[in-house]
């Protein structure tokens, strides 16, 4: 009787710590991290990415890339390069984690 005491004792509180309404990380809202990393990047560098490099760079599989400022900071470091065009006047497409960056300058 006194361990089932005890053992009641000791778990109810618990109890609410295990919320079924909890069930992990939040869903990532993916329009709010596009235009998060759009309006950030035309901010930052006057460069607007498309959406589907801001997705595929968040499918690249680098944990760091998931945030707008981040997203926008990689894309920014990308474009900024110094060394964007070959001496054949040929430009190269800048990347990120092999994910080539497609926008426009505003």
């Amino acid at each position: 009787m006194k361990r089932t005491l005890l053992a009641l004792a000791t778990c109810i509180p618990l109890a609410g710590c295990l919320s079924s309404s909890e069930t992990g990380p939040k869903p990532v809202d993916i329009t709010a991290v596009i235009n998060g990393a759009q309006a950030q990047a035309q901010a930052f560098c006057r460069f607007v990415p498309d959406a589907a490099t801001i997705l595929d760079l968040m499918a690249s599989g680098n944990v760091a890339l998931q945030t707008p400022l981040a997203i926008a900071q990689a894309i920014c470091n990308a474009i900024s390069k110094p060394m964007l065009r070959s001496k054949a006047g040929v430009v190269i497409t800048p990347t990120v984690n092999g994910v080539a960056i497609r926008g426009r300058r505003v």
